[in-house]
């Protein structure tokens, strides 16, 4: 029979030794724990020092964003307390955050204004996306799983690039830091709150029901998406 190795945990220079079950829930608890505070630091980076990212320069602030994130990283190796972690953990998101977002704001300078227009491509981006959930619901072997896999590339890649350049076109230059921040971070804030809603649907319904539940979502979006499009291009009719 294995027998499971105790878990040595530091905390401000003292230790001590979990076995079995009660070292699985901790290092459950932990790592939770330790994508919550880095999930926290992005969004930090992101609300606060967003809208500043052209005022600092964009090479700038890339520069710090990178060395924050290298930084933290290397605190890692030589770290044995679980607060100075979350710490490290923290500053590693505020690195990525800034860092990402600038990344965002420098490409789209460098794309032309007239190849932003991304409206079009949206709609078979959700098509795909919903596909590719409603073949995860009904998935009864591993090359369907394959196929979903195939569309959730396709629709999920495509919309990321497509709502970004659209955020970016709508945005004045002067403000695409703040766009492109903004934009990251609704989409962290439904990363994060997405499987604390949808995580309570499997132990009643099952994991079918909630991927099947996605889909419908997904096309009350790309609705929501047609309905939001032609009053923006009706405002810009009625502005000329």
């Amino acid at each position: 029979m294995l027998r499971r190795k105790p878990i040595v945990l530091y905390d401000d220079g003292r230790y001590s030794r979990l076995r079995g079950d009660g070292a699985s829930r901790f290092a459950g608890r932990s790592g939770i724990g330790l994508r919550g505070i880095f999930i926290l630091g992005t969004l930090f980076a992101r609300l606060f020092l967003g809208g500043c990212i052209e005022r600092i320069g964009l090479k700038r602030s890339l520069y710090i964003g990178l060395f924050l994130f290298l930084a933290a990283s290397l605190l890692n190796i030589g770290i044995h307390s679980l607060y100075l972690l979350y710490a490290a953990r923290f500053v590693q998101g505020v690195g990525f955050g800034l860092s990402s977002s600038t990344t965002g704001t420098i490409m789209a300078h460098l794309v032309p204004a007239a190849r932003r227009g991304a409206n079009f491509v949206m709609y078979p981006a959700f098509i795909f996306f919903a596909l590719s959930l409603c073949f995860i619901s009904l998935s009864t072997s591993g090359w369907m799983l394959l196929g979903a896999a195939a569309l959730t590339g396709l629709g999920y890649g495509t919309y990321m690039s497509c709502s970004q350049a659209i955020i970016i076109g709508l945005a004045p230059r002067g403000r695409m830091g703040l766009a492109t921040s903004t934009f990251f971070v609704f989409m962290d804030l439904s990363v994060g709150a997405g499987p604390l809603v949808l995580g309570a649907l499997p132990p009643y319904a099952g994991f079918r029901v909630m991927y099947a539940a996605l889909a419908v979502l997904l096309a009350c979006c790309a609705v929501l998406y047609y309905v939001l499009q032609n009053q923006n291009a009706a405002k810009k009719e009625t502005c000329k």
